[in-house]
C-alpha cells in the first residue's frame, strides 16, 4: 500500500509532492525544453505529416499530451518503488532492477518496450545529424560538387561517428537527466526555423537557418565552458534568445531571403 511505501522511504523528503524537492524553476525549464523539442524533432514532424488530415493530427497530439500525464506519474511512482526496494542503488540502475524483479514475461515485455523507445529515438536523432552534416556542411562548404553517392557516404560516416561519440558520452556523464536537457536545448534553433517556415514564410532563408543552427551550437559550447554567459537559470532560455536574434539578423542581412521567397511564389 501507499502507507507501507511511504514508511519504507527515507524521512524528511517530499517524495509525494509534484513540486517540492525539484522546484518550479527547474520544472518550468524542463517543460520549455520539451516543448521546444516537440516543435522541431524530425520524428514528431513525420508523425504529424503522416496523418490523413489536420484535424486527425491535432486530435492525436492532444490525446498524446493527455496520456503523458498518467505515464509521467507512473514513471515517478516506479522511481519511488525502486528507492524503497533498493535504497543504495544508483539512480540509473534503479528502474532496471525493479523491472527485472517482476514476473519474467512482464519484465521482458517492459524491457523490450523501453528498448524500442530508446532505439527509435536514437535512430531518428542519428539520421537527422547525418543528413544535416552532409547537406548543410559538407555539400555546402567542403565539397559543393559532390555527387549523390559521395553525399550518402558522408551521411553514413557521420552517423557512425556520432553514434560512437554519443555512446562514449552516455557512458561517462554523471547526470543523465541534466545532460539530456542540455543536449535537447539545441533544438531551439530548429524550432525557430520551423516556426518561421510555417507561419512567416516570407522571411524564410537558407542562410539564416544555417547561421541560427551555428549560433545555437556555439552558445551551448560557451555555456559549458564559460560561466559568465549563464545569465539565465537554464540554457534553453538563452538558446531561444540567441537563436531568434541570429535568425532575425541573418534574414535581414542575407539577400538569400529574397531568392527563397521568389522560388516559393
Amino acid at each position: 500500500s501507499m502507507d507501507h511505501l511511504a514508511a519504507a522511504l527515507p524521512a524528511n523528503v517530499p517524495w509525494f509532492s509534484f513540486i517540492d524537492g525539484v522546484g518550479p524553476v527547474t520544472i518550468t525549464s524542463w517543460v520549455v525544453t520539451l516543448i521546444t523539442v516537440n516543435l522541431s524533432l524530425q520524428s514528431i514532424l513525420q508523425i504529424s505529416l503522416g496523418a490523413k488530415d489536420a484535424a486527425t493530427a491535432k486530435k492525436g497530439f492532444v490525446w498524446g499530451g493527455i496520456l503523458m500525464l498518467p505515464v509521467g506519474v507512473l514513471a515517478a511512482f516506479l522511481g519511488l518503488v525502486a528507492k524503497a526496494m533498493y535504497p543504495d542503488a544508483q539512480a540509473a540502475l534503479a528502474l532496471p532492477q525493479v523491472i527485472v524483479g517482476l514476473q519474467p514475461v512482464l519484465a521482458g515485455v517492459t524491457l523490450a518496450a523501453l528498448w524500442a523507445a530508446d532505439v527509435s529515438t536514437a535512430c531518428n536523432l542519428l539520421l537527422s545529424a547525418g543528413t544535416l552534416f552532409s547537406s548543410d556542411i559538407y555539400k555546402r562548404f567542403i565539397n559543393p560538387q559532390c555527387d549523390q553517392a559521395r553525399q550518402l557516404l558522408m551521411t553514413r560516416a557521420c552517423i557512425i561517428i556520432s553514434g560512437i561519440l554519443t555512446l562514449g558520452l552516455a557512458m561517462s556523464v554523471s547526470s543523465i537527466l541534466g545532460t539530456i536537457m542540455i543536449g535537447l536545448s539545441l533544438t531551439a534553433a530548429f524550432s525557430v526555423i520551423v516556426i518561421v517556415a510555417l507561419f512567416f514564410p516570407q522571411y524564410a532563408s537558407k542562410a539564416a537557418g544555417f547561421w541560427t543552427l551555428l549560433a545555437g551550437l556555439v552558445l551551448l559550447v560557451l555555456w559549458q565552458l564559460t560561466p559568465v554567459v549563464r545569465i539565465f537559470p537554464n540554457v534553453i532560455y538563452m538558446e531561444w534568445l540567441v537563436c531568434i536574434a541570429a535568425y532575425a539578423i541573418a534574414a535581414i542581412v542575407c539577400p538569400a531571403k529574397k531568392a527563397v521567397v521568389a522560388e516559393s511564389n
